[in-house]
């Protein structure tokens, strides 16, 4: 175990947020690190390399200090790289290292074929055929990074192992992401000899992505340690019958290029980016049973669209009911999967699905407006989107947080209140003068403050204390314009709120304040 980083919130101890022991404190890394960094991290911590697409990894954020982080040379510890303080807005890294191997393939004709083995307390054994098909060796071609599985091999085809039989009778609905994530007896449990020993050959350089079995999908092939989707120019009937043979998938029935969302889509949403979840199974669309609906399964959801990350859930057919099949069964994702359909499925327990409750999913992707570099979800630069860029807001004539008078002869005279956070409260007069007054009275229509009253002097308010401290200059268009020292900080109690008491409007003067 290192002294100087930590995974913290990941799925296993090589996956996580990162965190770094600095100048006698733990802090956080901030995101904008690089390949060379990560791979730091996950060799002092004995982990192997970092796994590739690091992007689909989240495992929270934190309110720890930031550091940016710079590795150079040959350097074995994170300790030993440039790590400063960064006092900007900062969103914790995530790391997802591969770890030690847990699975290998062995005596096959290349790195994606050969007798199936598992790791477990250092010791290598193999897998029994019992209960072995395609869908098990669906499971370790994906964990191999191999593509797809062409066939699944009995009978010591690779060749009989040696040592222990780890695993028998395994059974994979085949969306699993590890093999003894599959239902089977306890490790080391069987009925078995090595010449009953497991294998499987993957298409290693090829693979179907996103269909609704192993013989329909987006075509990609691995090349230079990646995988790649195929270009549909001069793509044809001819290409799509080589790829259905090498994947012993028979002749091809249909070819295109359809299969980019693959089996989900959000239906009846303002854009591709809300709606209705619905999903492609046994060969028709169907929605999902909302019931065990959570941000997890819509998180893949967001993903596998392209649509970035989950806004919310709905579950109470806010996007329709649709008009054919419900998917009765219960969804449960982790949030890793890149797909909905590697999500396991089983059917409710003790009960059956309210089918009046529908799944459906806001995406980031979808929205026209948010906050950026703010300190939560709900304070932040404004930003719009434009096509897909983000663009910022100029603050000439925006409207801020809306103020009123209270308790006063009328509306242009009173105990001064802000609404923030759909909340009323009042403001401390700690500071409080004629420029303040002043400010509250021009946003408001009244004309200039006559006077700055404090001390309750329209009587005491309720709820919170929003603004303390204030000073304007007296040329702000509005009181939280002025610089105060945040909303909500505060030493004051409801005997010091503070008032203003305008000139009153002007002809043809309005404002609108509540």
């Amino acid at each position: 175990m290192s002294e100087s980083v930590r995974l913290l919130n990941g799925t296993d101890r090589c996956s996580g947020r990162v965190e770094v022991f600095h100048d006698g404190q733990w802090g956080k890394i901030c995101n904008n690190w690089g390949n060379e960094e990560a791979a730091v991290v996950c060799q002092e911590l004995s982990c192997g390399l970092p796994q590739k697409s690091q992007e689909i990894f989240h495992f929270g954020d934190s309110g720890l200090r930031g550091y940016t982080s710079r590795c150079s040379g040959n350097v074995s510890s994170i300790s030993q790289c440039t790590l400063q303080e960064y006092t900007g807005r900062c969103e914790g890294a995530s790391l997802s290292c591969a770890g030690v191997p847990q699975l290998r393939l062995v005596n096959g004709t290349d790195r994606c074929s050969g007798r199936v083995e598992v790791q477990r307390d250092g010791q290598w054994g193999t897998v029994c055929d019992d209960e072995w098909d395609i869908r098990d060796a669906q499971v370790v071609c994906r964990a191999m990074d191999c593509g797809t599985a062409q066939t699944a091999k009995g009978s010591a085809f690779f060749g009989e192992g040696q040592g222990d039989i780890w695993l028998d009778d395994v059974g994979c609905f085949g969306n699993e992401t590890s093999l003894l994530h599959c239902r089977h007896p306890t490790l080391g449990e069987n009925n078995c000899g090595h010449g009953e020993d497991a294998g499987v050959v993957c298409t290693a350089h090829m693979r179907l992505i996103n269909g609704t079995d192993q013989c329909s999908g987006r075509v990609e092939f691995y090349h230079g340690g990646q995988w790649s989707s195929a270009t549909d120019v001069n793509w044809g009937m001819n290409e799509a019958a080589v790829v259905c043979r090498q994947m012993n998938c028979g002749d091809p029935v249909k070819f295109s290029g359809s299969y980019g969302q693959g089996n989900v889509k959000l239906t009846d949403g303002l854009n591709r980016c809300v709606g209705r979840v619905e999903f492609f199974d046994k060969g028709q669309w169907g929605t999902v049973c909302g019931e065990s609906w959570d941000v997890n399964d819509a998180n893949v959801v967001c993903r596998q669209l392209g649509c970035e990350r989950t806004h919310k859930i709905t579950t109470i057919a806010e996007y329709g009911h649709g008009t054919g099949h419900t998917w009765t069964n219960q969804i449960e994702c982790n949030g890793m999967e890149s797909t909905l359909s590697q999500c396991q499925q089983r059917p409710f327990r003790d009960k059956t699905c309210n089918t009046t409750s529908i799944a459906g999913a806001v995406c980031t992707g979808s929205l026209e407006v948010r906050l950026a570099n703010g300190k939560d979800e709900c304070s932040g630069r404004v930003e719009v989107r434009h096509g897909e860029v983000w663009q910022t807001v100029c603050d000439t004539d925006w409207t801020t947080a809306q103020t009123r008078l209270v308790g006063g002869s009328g509306e242009c005279s009173g105990r001064v209140e802000v609404l923030y956070k759909g909340q009323w409260g009042t403001v401390c007069d700690d500071e409080w003068e004629m420029g303040n007054a002043d400010v509250v009275c021009r946003q408001l229509g009244c004309g200039h403050a006559v006077s700055a009253p404090a001390s309750a002097h329209f009587g005491r308010g309720t709820g919170p204390i929003w603004l303390d401290n204030v000073e304007c200059t007296g040329e702000e268009a509005a009181l939280t314009h002025c610089r105060h020292p945040g909303f909500g900080e505060n030493n004051c109690g409801h005997g010091e709120d503070a008032g203003a008491i305008c000139v009153g409007k002007r002809p043809g003067s309005f404002s609108i304040c509540e």
